[in-house]
């Protein structure tokens, strides 16, 4: 920590306190939150001595300050630790909601951002106690609070969002839109000023109409924020520089660079004091990041649709806005990429305007042009997976014409572009709540002139955006990237410059050779599949890594055939089926494979945990079977006798797991049998509506882009249900869904917090209904050497190649 004067001056020497993350300013201290040992410390101001380092809860946040008591929000725990400044130690803790990570004081309370449940909690400073009950619903992930100008202001990351809470009724108001990924909030008598973080812009907005009347572009990753008497500070957590904007211009007046990452700001007097932390060591930088296996990524952007390619593309190429290259589920953040920021639709959700960031360079030197993407986008088109999936880009003008007839692909009419200013304008033909996600996609890359219509399968390569470049295409052998010599990071949230030199993917067919080449130093990183050595983790504990992912693993019950047209015959099975044994059947690495009850994956826009078939309901997670139940309602549907047939692999672990299921059936009181075959015929056969099948075993569902219409477009709604060929195996239709998912998707560009609530219903709904049984929400695994470290998983993007480090 070190404090600066009103000039932007170090002022006396810094006070080491650890991991620091927020600060408060009271009872003539400073008090900093150590997040990494869960510690509080108090400051002298006027010394720089640590006066006492206080015990808090976990992974404490933030802190807040009302007369002689200290508040502390500890994420790691859902509770606000009470600590008196009179005895230098908690007196209380208080529950409050999931991963609090933000909490103010003022206005009559203790308010505290809830980011894990999407609450705001207010505690009474005087009794410690909660005032509401189950929270104040405000947008999706709360990151920043402050109090003043007569209200409570909440910046809400996941949605762009700021919502004003009237103390008086302890109600949120309609949001209002700012940049993208807000965090920190700071009110002054005329003006509410947001740190956006993922745009690098500070929106002001005018506390009595709520209109944003300025936006001021700053450093990379803006933050934390406060204002003093003759400024507006802002803390840049990627590039280590502090702003003092000018109040009445809203300009950058002073950018102060720190040499390390700013974590937090507070007022002292008429200084500011910073927490910092430091940036990766330079060490970590170079060498080559070997990844091994059973196949490899293509050499055009148009191609990136597999586990290997979708992330070795990822660093090499850039669409105008990207999901955060974050691991888990901040990985699911919609961030401005090749664009200055995400814009807001107009003419009722039917035009996108983007302005592209200026100087963007690609790998031969040449500069990124507006023209550049209407260009990538009709390669999509033509060559691309996307010339298959039309939903994804047939709502723009034009597209359904380019895929009938690729050789005449014009898209002028559906993307508008200026070179002159770099703006790019998509007009659809209707609504498209889930335009941005779609364009988040790694494949959807700029083209620069002279690109040809058809996949390059040989040097030279398309030309790229990102920090990478393919260097080398050894054909059946390896690809090489190498550094792009003319990338400069621009957003370290859309695209951070990688750590090592160069990332060499080398094609090693079996599972077991990848392991052995992990282990013997040969290679740095292999994917682990399900028939992976499941000694691994006991042996390599530290080198196993799982994550997120966004995949849901079912049984499908066809709802138009005996005996599950019957709701209680479906419901019957939910209940019977012993979840666990099956993901164990799996092999899944211990971890990577969670049981669950619903469609909807964890972490995901509108998932809100629901089991209701279980021992032990309540809690919204699954703890065991209850065949007792199940046999009950089997035998209230009159259906006990009648014949099921299961279709599943012929091949393990799909055949064991098939085979438990009959058994499971049989012990129900139908007369099951196994119908196994190949996998090319399972993928055959299951689309065959002649051969009515009854049960389906051994399939999934994963989200391409982190929105809920992903699952319920083609698996549960009756559009689906009555196409000939259809992924919706269940043939499940509710008109109530339907209406549930238009009203949801209407809602996402309006208020998207209301979005998820409708997404949340329709799953519930549908969990009821239990068209389909579902088994596990699976995520990914990876085994990396000695050498690596900093290994992530985005859960769209896959492992993040260019973030791990190799010594």
């Amino acid at each position: 920590m070190g404090l600066i004067d009103p000039s932007g001056n170090r002022v006396g020497d810094p006070v080491s306190v650890g991991n620091p993350a927020g600060l408060a300013y009271g009872d003539g201290s400073v008090w900093a939150v150590d997040s990494a040992d869960g510690t509080l410390w108090r400051i002298d101001p006027a010394t720089h001595a640590v006066v006492a380092q206080i015990p808090v809860g976990a992974a404490p946040a933030a802190v807040a300050i009302t007369g002689p008591d200290v508040w502390v929000a500890n994420s790691g725990d859902g509770t606000v630790s009470r600590v008196s400044a009179a005895v230098n130690r908690a007196v209380a803790t208080i529950p409050v909601g999931s991963f609090p990570v933000a909490i103010a004081a003022g206005n009559g309370g203790v308010w505290v951002a809830n980011e894990g449940d999407d609450t705001v909690d207010r505690i009474d400073p005087a009794t410690g106690s909660l005032t509401t009950n189950g929270g104040i619903q405000v947008g999706g992930r709360p990151d920043g609070i402050a109090a003043g100008a007569g209200a409570v202001w909440v910046a809400n990351g996941e949605d762009g969002t700021v919502q004003r809470i009237d103390p008086a009724t302890d109600q949120a108001d309609g949001p209002v839109y700012v940049g993208s990924g807000p965090e920190g909030i700071a009110v002054t008598p005329g003006a509410v000023w947001v740190a956006n973080s993922l745009d690098l812009t500070v929106s002001k907005i005018d506390p009595a109409t709520g209109a944003v009347t300025a936006t001021t572009g700053v450093g990379d990753g803006p933050s934390s924020i406060v204002a003093t008497r003759d400024g507006v500070w802002v803390s840049d957590e990627f590039d280590a520089t502090l702003d003092r904007i000018d109040p009445k211009s809203a300009r950058v007046v002073r950018a102060l660079h720190l040499g390390s990452s700013p974590q937090g700001l507070v007022v002292a007097g008429s200084g500011v004091w910073v927490a910092a932390r430091p940036f990766a060591a330079a060490s970590h930088r170079g060498g080559t990041l070997t990844v091994v296996s059973d196949s490899l990524p293509g050499t055009d952007p148009t191609q990136a649709y597999d586990q290997v390619s979708t992330p070795a593309f990822a660093t090499a190429y850039d669409s105008l806005v990207a999901l955060r290259r974050s691991g888990g589920a901040a990985g699911l953040t919609l961030v401005p990429d090749l664009a200055a920021k995400l814009p807001r639709p107009a003419d009722g959700g039917m035009t996108y305007t983007f302005t592209l960031r200026r100087g963007i360079r690609y790998s031969n030197g040449l500069v990124v042009r507006a023209s550049d993407i209407r260009r990538g986008i009709q390669r999509q088109l033509i060559v691309g997976p996307a010339a298959a999936i039309p939903d994804y880009w047939g709502g723009i003008l034009g597209a359904h014409a380019c895929q009938q007839h690729p050789k005449h692909c014009d898209l002028s009419t559906g993307i508008l572009t200026d070179d002159a200013t770099g703006t790019v304008t998509f007009r659809l033909a209707q609504a498209d709540p889930d335009f941005l996600c779609k364009l988040a996609l790694s494949v959807v890359a700029p083209a620069p002139p002279g690109a040809p219509d058809r996949a390059i399968s040989r040097a030279p390569f398309l030309p790229g955006t990102g920090p990478y470049m393919i260097s080398q295409d050894r054909p059946k052998a390896s690809v090489t990237f190498v550094r792009n010599p003319y990338f400069r990071q621009w957003s370290y949230a859309a695209q951070p410059a990688g750590y090592p030199s160069a990332i060499r993917y080398e094609l090693v067919t079996s599972q077991r050779s990848q392991e052995s080449a992990v282990i013997a130093g040969r290679a740095d990183l292999a994917l682990l599949l399900s028939s992976y050595d499941q000694s691994l983790a006991v042996r390599y504990p530290a080198r196993v890594h799982v994550g997120l992912g966004l995949q849901t693993g079912y049984v499908s019950l066809n709802t138009r055939l005996p005996p599950f047209a019957n709701l209680k015959a479906r419901q019957a099975v939910n209940y019977a089926i012993d979840r666990a044994r099956i993901i164990q059947l799996g092999d899944a690495p211990p971890g990577e494979s969670i049981a669950t009850c619903q469609m909807l994956p964890p972490d995901f826009p509108g998932h809100q945990g629901y089991c209701p078939y279980t021992t032990d309901a309540g809690d919204g997670a699954w703890h065991g079977p209850d065949m007792a139940k199940a046999r009950r309602l089997v035998r209230e549907s009159g259906t006990m006798n009648m014949p099921v047939t299961v279709w599943s692999y012929n091949f393990d672990p799909g055949k064991e797991a098939g085979s438990y299921l009959v058994r499971l059936l049989r012990a129900l009181g139908y007369r099951a049998s196994l119908h196994a075959v190949s996998n090319d015929r399972f993928w055959t056969d299951v689309y065959n509506p002649r051969l009515k099948i009854q049960v389906i075993f051994g399939a999934g569902w994963g989200a391409d882009f982190p929105s809920p219409s992903t699952f319920f477009g083609p698996l549960l709604s009756c559009q689906s249900a009555d196409e000939a060929v259809t992924n919706n195996w269940a043939r499940f239709c509710d008109p109530q869904v339907d209406a549930l998912v238009s009203q949801a998707q209407a809602a996402q560009l309006t208020d998207p917090a209301a979005a998820r609530r409708l997404w949340a219903l329709a799953d519930h709904i549908v969990t009821d209904q239990a068209p389909y049984v579902p088994i596990d929400n699976g995520g990914t695994a990876g085994f990396v050497s000695s050498r690596a470290g900093n290994y992530q998983t985005s859960p769209i993007y896959g492992p993040l190649f260019d973030q791990i480090w190799v010594r």
